[in-house]
């Protein structure tokens, strides 16, 4: 959905490879043929909203994401991923599986620890509450998907994350 990614960072060649509805097995399956093989500088990655969505086991998507980060530094070891963590998500200002998010967001925390290559992007602390739901100003009315406020948020949160891993959008790649 972040149609403004070229003109958010002009100085980057992007390629956005984010699927609506896509889930974690999705990016598995898929990850050689539409990421790995345009040979990227730099991958962010967002994924695990909609496993959580669809009632899946925390660990099971933590698992996942860690097999997906595995599967980018067998490609490259010195390719450069900023994983994004999963964003909060609410049913009419309820806030939804936040503490199955949060827990998510601690186990992929902890396992890019020791990856130098490897930066988190803060995406559920810039968007949730104090009850863990998202900004409202940064959501469109399902309280899912982002609208233009939102990924400018985002925009500002990437930049220090690109920067410390030299993927700075000041630096044509």
């Amino acid at each position: 959905g972040w149609r403004t990614l070229a003109t958010d960072f002009p100085n980057l060649k992007v390629a956005n490879r984010g699927i609506g509805g896509d889930i974690t097995s999705g990016v598995l399956y898929r990850l050689k043929a539409d990421v790995l093989s345009l040979n990227p500088t730099g991958i962010v990655l967002l994924i695990g909203t909609n496993d959580v969505g669809d009632g899946a086991d925390g660990a099971d998507v933590a698992a996942n994401i860690r097999l997906i980060l595995l599967a980018i530094k067998d490609f490259n070891p010195n390719l450069k991923v900023i994983v994004c963590k999963v964003m909060p998500r609410s049913d009419g200002g309820q806030p939804i599986h936040a503490e199955r998010i949060e827990r998510i967001n601690s186990l992929i925390e902890q396992f890019t620890k020791g990856e130098p290559n490897f930066a988190i992007c803060d995406t559920w602390g810039i968007y949730a509450d104090e009850k863990g739901a998202p900004n409202p100003e940064d959501f469109k009315p399902d309280h899912l998907h982002l609208n233009a406020a939102g990924y400018g948020v985002w925009k500002k949160a990437l930049d220090p994350v690109m920067a410390k891993l030299d993927l700075a959008a000041d630096k044509a790649k």
